[in-house]
């Protein structure tokens, strides 16, 4: 249907799609999961993006950094899910590693639910906000993960 553009000596550029995107609030987390990609399928940088990111077309999956702080992620997150309408799901990676002192890198954590620890009306004593997590994410997660050894559920 389209003209072969590669004879007229123009670079064809693959369509960016992803299904899932991926944020690491810190550059350290998000470089460790970069190299974790690499080991299996070659990530490709994402141009003209306001934040690093790259793209793992065989997965349908985008690597960002999400930035510190809940405000900051929440800003690179919505700005991410702009760019790329055709993401089902974002997931939150590298920010459990303080909550058990008997969790080790390479851990995998997966919530069920987030609490917003820091929310503080003066004058009500409410519960804290809670949000679920997706259902029917977590239980596709819970199903690949029992196909693999080594963890526990």
């Amino acid at each position: 249907m389209y003209p072969d553009l590669r004879r007229y000596g123009l670079k064809v550029l693959l369509a960016i799609a992803p299904r899932i995107l991926v944020l690491a609030p810190l550059a350290e987390e998000w470089s460790i999961l970069v190299r974790a990609c690499e080991e299996r399928h070659r990530p490709e940088t994402v141009p003209d993006l306001k934040l690093p990111c790259r793209y793992v077309p065989v997965w349908r999956m985008a690597l960002a950094q999400g930035g510190h702080g809940k405000t900051q992620y929440a800003v690179q997150a919505q700005y991410l899910i702009g760019r790329f309408p055709s993401a089902a799901l974002v997931i939150c990676a590298g920010a459990a590693g303080s909550l058990d002192p008997n969790f080790s890198i390479g851990d995998v954590v997966v919530g069920t639910e987030t609490v917003e620890h820091d929310y503080r009306l003066l004058f009500a004593t409410r519960p804290l906000p809670r949000f679920r997590g997706d259902i029917a994410s977590l239980m596709r997660l819970r199903a690949a993960s029992a196909a693999l050894s080594g963890f526990n559920r």
